[in-house]
């Protein structure tokens, strides 16, 4: 079984984050890259300035964790518990946060929808 999520840059869908749950690995698969190469997270494909932009690059498992796992709350930061049991969370799990917090961060404008349908940046995030 497996999991989607619709990688965003505000409202401009950058690409689909797949789960799948029997190999616990993500993946993903780009939209429209090269229109928009400049918004996808530098994880992914480098940074144009710097000279390190790889469009060919395939995004692995570790490029999307690492991604996703800085948007997270720390596993061991002060106050977890309390953050996962306002998430009615058992447990620190990258999956169940995807699911709960769409991965929303104060610093950049990176969001996972879980259908196209889902509501427009500005309304999740009150701007």
């Amino acid at each position: 079984m497996s999991k989607e999520y619709i990688l965003k840059a505000k409202d401009v869908t950058l690409g689909i984050i797949t789960y799948n749950e029997i190999e616990d690995r993500f993946s993903f698969g780009a939209i429209n890259k090269k229109d928009n190469y400049r918004l996808y997270p530098v994880r992914f494909y480098g940074l144009e300035p710097l000279g390190t932009l790889n469009l060919d690059k395939i995004v692995t498992d570790d490029d999307i964790r690492c991604f996703l796992e800085d948007r997270t709350y720390p596993r061991n930061r002060q106050g977890l518990s309390e953050i996962l049991r306002e998430l009615n969370m058992q447990e620190w799990n990258l999956v169940d946060f995807c699911d709960k917090t769409r991965m929303i961060n104060l610093m950049d404008y990176y969001w996972l929808a879980r259908n196209e349908k889902e509501l427009a940046h500005k309304f999740i995030t009150r701007e």
